[in-house]
């Protein structure tokens, strides 16, 4: 976890499998809470045009944030989503297949998606929510109630060892309703 740079700076920083609000996390750049005390937030590109204003001058800044940002969300990369495509929560889980793979459920408006970089197991999954058919709390070795199963039209995906399955599960959930509603309007 991130430590505070001074008493007076608030940078959030949930713990490893808890809940985030991304909107909370990157904010702007300086933003005054109750008391009137301004407080400092991560923002990527805030950060990065201070530091090039000082370094680079004001006819660098517009190139240089223009790249930043280009490589500013590497999940985007690696899952092939859009731009458009705001992360809404992410949850440590595991998924099972012949092994276990430890890694990460990132839940975006339009997919599902998991990701694994475990000795050598490289494994990324997108998951679109206008190919899931089912979502279902499941538990592991019949008594724990830690896992997720996603049904898709063409595969099953089972998901464990969540801290907060519940939690996941309503976000899951929300979001397939929001995509299924969508699509039933058009």
């Amino acid at each position: 976890s991130r430590t505070p740079v001074d008493p007076d700076t608030t940078i959030h920083s949930p713990a490893i499998g808890t809940p985030s609000n991304r909107s909370q996390m990157y904010s702007a750049p300086e933003s005054s809470d109750a008391s009137g005390r301004y407080r400092q937030t991560l923002d990527p590109s805030h950060h990065f045009s201070l530091y090039a204003e000082s370094v680079l001058g004001r006819s660098g800044i517009e190139a240089a944030l223009d790249d930043a940002q280009a490589h500013a969300n590497p999940l985007h990369r690696r899952f092939r989503l859009p731009d458009a495509e705001d992360l809404v929560d992410d949850y440590v889980c595991a998924l099972y297949e012949r092994i276990l793979l430890q890694g990460r459920m990132y839940i975006y408006p339009h997919h599902v998606c998991f990701a694994c970089d475990l000795l050598g197991n490289n494994r990324s999954i997108v998951i679109k929510f206008t190919e899931v058919v089912g979502i279902e709390k499941r538990k592991t070795a019949y008594i724990v109630p830690n896992a997720i199963k996603i049904i898709t039209r063409t595969a099953k995906y089972f998901f464990g060892s969540f801290i907060y399955r519940d939690e996941a599960f309503k976000e899951l959930c929300r979001q397939w309703s929001i995509v299924k509603e969508r699509d039933f309007r058009s």
